[in-house]
C-alpha cells in the first residue's frame, strides 16, 4: 500500500562540530550542506573559488564535481544530509528545492534553526531501519525554511557594507574583547535597532550572537588544537564562568567541551563525505 511518504531515502548525514580538512567528491546523491560556523571555501566543477565565514547552506547534486574545506579558521562545523528518490523530483518541479550553481549560497539568518531540524532528521534516522515519516516532514520544514532564505526582503546599504564587514573582521579575530555596538552604531550614524538589523542582514546573526558564535569557534580550535585547561580556554575567549561557557559550547555545536576534546584530538583529521 502506497503511503503519502514513500519515494524518498536517505543516505550519507552526520553533524560534524569541528570538521577539518578539504572534501572532494562527485555527487550521487542531493544533499544539504550546511556551514554553521567557521570560514570555507566552495568550488563547482572547477570553476571559481567562492569563500564565506557566516552560516549558510549549498545544494549538491548528482553529476556536479565539489571541492569545499577550510578557510581562515582550522576547524568549522559542517553538517549535511543526502538523499535520493523520486519524491525529489517533486521537490524540484515545485520549487520546494532549488538548485542554482551559478550562486548556490543560501545564507541563512537563523542558524540555530536549520541546525536543530539536521539533527533530528539525523536522530529520527539513526532510531530507524527505515525512512521515518517524521523525519520526511523535517527535511520538507527544512527545505521550506532555506526557500524563505533564499527570497530575501531586505539588503545591506552599499555605503553601509564595508563598514559592517571590517567590524565583523574585527570581532572575528578578537572575539574575547568587550563591544560596545551602540556606542558603534551612534559613531557611525546608526540608532541602535537600525544597526542590529543591518547587522544580522549582512552576517546571518545579531551582533552578540556572532560575536558569541565568535568565541565559540576559537574555544573549538584551542579545545582540539591545544591541551589548554579548559578555565584558560575560558580566560582566552572572555568568559569568566566555566559553567556558562559550557553551556554556550553546547549550545552551539550539541557536544560539551570535554566530548568535543575526546571525540576531535589535535592530532586527528575529521572527515565528512
Amino acid at each position: 500500500m502506497n503511503s503519502y511518504f514513500d519515494g524518498l531515502e536517505f543516505s550519507l548525514c552526520c553533524c560534524c562540530p569541528c570538521h577539518r580538512g578539504d572534501i572532494r567528491h562527485a555527487a550521487s546523491f542531493y544533499g544539504v550542506q550546511f556551514n554553521c560556523s567557521g570560514g570555507f571555501y566552495l568550488r563547482i566543477n572547477h570553476g571559481e573559488t567562492i569563500h564565506a565565514d557566516r552560516p549558510c547552506v549549498f545544494i549538491t547534486h548528482p553529476g556536479v564535481y565539489y571541492e569545499y574545506g577550510n578557510w581562515k579558521t582550522p576547524t568549522r562545523s559542517h553538517n549535511f544530509l543526502c538523499f535520493y528518490g523520486p519524491r525529489v523530483e517533486r521537490y524540484l518541479d515545485t520549487g520546494l528545492l532549488q538548485i542554482n550553481d551559478g550562486k548556490p549560497l543560501i545564507p541563512v539568518s537563523e542558524p540555530e534553526k536549520v541546525l536543530e531540524l539536521m539533527q533530528d532528521i539525523i536522530a529520527l534516522l539513526h532510531a530507524s531501519r527505515t525512512t521515518p515519516p517524521r523525519a520526511v516532514l523535517k527535511l520538507e520544514e527544512l527545505l521550506l525554511l532555506l526557500h524563505e532564505e533564499n527570497s530575501p526582503s531586505s539588503a545591506v546599504p552599499r555605503h553601509r557594507r564595508d563598514t559592517l564587514t571590517e567590524l565583523m573582521e574585527i570581532i572575528r579575530n578578537h572575539p574575547e574583547k568587550e563591544y560596545d555596538f551602540d556606542r558603534f552604531a551612534a559613531s557611525h550614524g546608526m540608532n541602535p535597532e537600525y544597526f542590529r538589523r543591518l547587522f544580522k542582514a549582512q552576517s546571518g546573526l545579531p551582533p552578540l550572537q556572532f560575536q558569541i558564535r565568535c568565541r565559540m569557534r576559537k574555544a573549538a580550535d584551542l579545545l582540539t588544537g591545544t591541551g589548554l585547561p579548559v578555565k584558560e580556554i575560558c580566560r582566552r575567549c572572555g568568559i569568566e564562568s566555566e559553567f556558562y561557557f559550557s553551556r554556550l559550547f553546547k549550545n552551539t555545536f550539541r557536544v560539551a567541551p570535554g566530548e568535543s576534546r575526546r571525540e576531535f584530538p589535535s592530532d586527528s583529521s575529521v572527515s565528512c563525505k
